[in-house]
């Protein structure tokens, strides 16, 4: 489960937030080690500054991971897109033995 953008601490320095090219980097990473049949979320918070590119890499590398390695699904309330909303990849099962 990936929770990107910032902090939310109360007291937390909201100048800090996690970067696109990081997250992608740490997602792509995940994926190799996830299990077959294992699912990979990240809420993505495109509300805050820098949050919308950060989100709209990330639906871009899900969207361009091969259907053969898995599926991505998104979760979005379409009446505000402001909204946190959540991506979630189910890495494809490995096809059976054939003996």
């Amino acid at each position: 489960m990936f929770n990107l953008g910032y902090l939310p601490s109360g007291d937390a320095d909201k100048n800090i937030i996690t970067q696109p090219g990081s997250s992608i980097a740490a997602l792509e990473a995940s994926l190799q080690v996830l299990r077959p049949g294992g699912i990979i979320t990240a809420v993505l918070y495109p509300g805050h500054a820098g949050g919308d590119k950060e989100a709209a890499a990330v639906e871009s590398w899900a969207a361009a991971v091969s259907q053969k390695v898995a599926q991505s699904i998104v979760y979005r309330q379409l009446q505000r897109t402001d909204s946190p909303y959540m991506i979630a990849l189910e890495k494809k099962k490995e096809p059976p033995l054939k003996l």
